[in-house]
């Protein structure tokens, strides 16, 4: 396998495994995140882009000839691991993929990531492995 297409292909995907996050995964304190993107806006830790990062790597390491038989574009597995991962009903399996069901369980096999914000009025948001 080629690293750099590898590499590539996770650094792309992961705007839209982060965008995914925030979409499925609000954190509870609603109320700070409208004032954050009122304000300036929020936006993930560096911490927690590292660690999204890592598991994009993670995943499409082991995953990618499958992504290249079902055409897959680095927005649709960023989104797709997010739910799939997470056990939000939704994901791989139910979006017609050919091999929908295999990568799905691949994704499930991850430990499930939760999304936060920090304790300050800052817009911060961090993820944690559970």
């Amino acid at each position: 396998m080629n690293f750099e297409k590898i590499e590539t292909f996770a650094k792309d995907m992961l705007p839209h495994y982060l965008e995914a996050a925030v979409f499925a995964d609000s954190p509870e304190n609603e109320e700070a995140l409208t004032d954050a993107e009122e304000s300036e806006g929020f936006e993930f830790s560096e911490e927690a882009e590292h660690l999204a990062y890592i598991d994009c790597l993670y995943f499409v390491r082991n995953s990618f000839p499958w992504f290249r038989r079902d055409n897959l574009t680095p927005e649709q597995v960023g989104h797709n691991l997010w739910f799939s991962r997470n056990g939000h009903g939704t994901g791989f399996w139910d979006r017609g993929f050919v091999h929908g069901d295999f990568l799905h369980a691949r994704a499930e096999r991850m430990e499930a990531c939760d999304i936060y914000l920090s304790d300050q009025i800052d817009g911060i948001l961090y993820l944690e492995l559970n």
